[in-house]
């Protein structure tokens, strides 16, 4: 009771006077995690975009399974691999109309408004890799709405074709092409690069960089 009270009254840590020490003592406390982080800004930005590219090409081979409804036979014989299927995290973030809130928190509070402080290379890797996911669910929803395999496989005969190869042939020639896709961004952030894409690609990384400055 004798620290409870302080010349009869009531102590209370919630004092304007203790509460402004306890102020004090956080402030101190950001300020040396932000020098700390400023100092060592090169490694936790590859840290970052280890962890970034870590997840979307986790993603990416979860969507293989997803979609295709089978592990490709190379990633049978990698077993350290099979830990990416069965992570809820993983599979959560596989589904777009479950993780919608989670990306719509990513990109308000981390690419625009960033309660972290994340360097521009970072942001621009993050919002392009939802760019081309955001891409890769738009074929890949196409292709199950329009020519599902179960509609294909259920009219085969009138078509006099095994269509099950041509599906994974399709879904090979995606899911291949954003991998490259992936492994070539990710080279380039760590030369503290900018992806230069061919054709009509060079648009989605030129938006995606005009965007970012613009906000």
């Amino acid at each position: 009771m004798k620290n409870l009270l302080s010349n009869g009254k009531f102590f209370s840590p919630f004092s304007s006077k203790n509460f402004e020490a306890t102020a004090k003592i956080f402030n101190r406390l950001f300020r040396k995690i932000r020098s700390h982080f400023r100092k060592n800004d090169f490694f936790y930005e590859k840290l970052a975009l280890i962890g970034i590219y870590f997840c979307a090409n986790s993603v990416l081979l979860y969507s293989v399974r997803m979609f295709s409804g089978y592990v490709p036979a190379f990633i049978q014989h990698l077993p350290f691999l099979n830990f990416i299927f069965e992570s809820r995290f993983l599979k959560f973030l596989g589904r777009p109309e479950q993780s919608y809130v989670f990306y719509t928190f990513i990109f308000q509070f981390l690419i625009f408004k960033p309660i972290i402080r994340l360097s521009l290379l970072v942001r621009y890797n993050m919002l392009l890799l939802f760019t081309l996911e955001m891409i890769e669910n738009f074929i890949l929803g196409l292709w199950d709405t329009f020519l599902a395999r179960e509609i294909m496989e259920g009219n085969a005969f009138l078509f006099g074709v095994y269509t099950k190869p041509i599906s994974q042939g399709f879904l090979g020639i995606v899911y291949s092409f954003f991998f490259i896709t992936y492994q070539y961004c990710y080279i380039c952030a760590l030369q503290n690069r900018y992806p230069k894409f061919p054709g009509e690609m060079k648009k989605v990384s030129d938006s995606v960089l005009f965007w970012l400055k613009a906000k």
